[in-house]
């Protein structure tokens, strides 16, 4: 029913875990540390980016499935997708 991505917070990673696990989630995606890492990735030497190079093309590409629903600034950040039509 919800999927919760707290691993490596770069653009990546981000774009792998949504790409494969999205479609298996019946109601809610959350993903942490969204201002901590929005624009700056974690985790790889080679520099990249952070998640939000995920997160925004991610719910551009599939407005018929997923829309915000909470996106929180403390504590690091905490946003919450929910499944349209659930």
């Amino acid at each position: 029913d919800m999927l919760f991505i707290d691993t490596n917070h770069h653009n990546i990673q981000m774009e792998l875990e949504l790409r494969l696990h999205s479609p298996k989630v019946r109601k809610y995606i959350a993903m942490h540390d969204t201002v901590s890492f929005w624009n700056k990735g974690q985790g790889f030497d080679n520099g990249g980016g952070g998640m939000k190079l995920a997160i925004e093309p991610f719910i551009e590409n599939n407005r018929d499935k997923w829309k915000v629903v909470e996106d929180r600034k403390n504590n690091n950040g905490l946003m919450i997708l929910e499944r349209i039509g659930f």
